[in-house]
C-alpha cells in the first residue's frame, strides 16, 4: 500500500517499492509535505538511491547523517539557495566530516550570472550555444541551474 501511494507522487514502481521498504519512509513523508518545491519523486532518490549509490561508488558511511542533516539540505534546495545538482557533495562531505556551511553550495545569483554571460559572450564572439554553455557550466560547477543558463544563452545569443 505505502508503493502504491507513493507512485501517486509521481515515484518510479522500483523507486516506490525500494522506499516502502526503507527506514526513510517517515523522513520521505514529512519532507514531501514540507518541501513543496522539490519534487517527492527527486526526495527519495536522495534518500534511498544516491544513499546507497554514495555508499557504494566513495565508501563513505552514510548511515550516521540524522534527519536534521537531510532537512537542511532540503529546506535550502526548497528555499532555492543550493542547485540540486549539490546535493551528492553535500552528503559526501556531512558524512565526512568536512560540512562547514551551505554558503560554501550556494547558487550563484542571477543578476550576477546574467552579466557574467554578457561578459563571456563579448569576450568569446560567435561560440556556439553549446560552447557558451560549457564555459558557464565548467565556471560555476553545479552552483547555477543549467535551464535558467540556457534560457539566458537564448535571451542573449539570437
Amino acid at each position: 500500500k505505502k508503493a502504491e501511494r507513493f507512485e501517486k507522487l509521481g515515484l518510479s514502481k522500483d523507486l516506490a517499492k525500494v522506499l516502502s521498504k526503507s527506514d526513510k519512509v517517515h523522513m520521505f513523508d514529512r519532507f514531501v509535505k514540507e518541501f513543496s518545491e522539490v519534487k517527492p519523486s527527486f526526495i527519495a532518490s536522495i534518500l534511498v538511491s544516491a544513499i546507497r549509490e554514495i555508499r557504494r561508488k566513495y565508501n563513505i558511511n552514510v548511515d550516521k547523517l540524522t534527519e536534521k542533516e537531510f532537512e537542511e539540505i532540503f529546506k535550502a534546495l526548497n528555499e532555492g539557495k543550493i542547485n540540486k545538482d549539490v546535493i551528492i557533495d553535500i552528503i559526501i562531505d556531512y558524512a565526512s566530516e568536512k560540512f562547514v556551511s551551505m554558503d560554501k553550495y550556494k547558487t550563484a545569483l542571477i543578476d550576477n550570472l546574467e552579466n557574467e554571460i554578457k561578459e563571456i559572450i563579448k569576450q568569446k564572439p560567435g561560440l556556439s550555444m553549446g560552447a557558451y554553455m560549457g564555459i558557464i557550466m565548467g565556471k560555476y560547477k553545479g552552483k547555477v541551474d543549467g535551464k535558467k543558463v540556457m534560457d539566458f544563452l537564448k535571451e542573449i545569443v539570437k
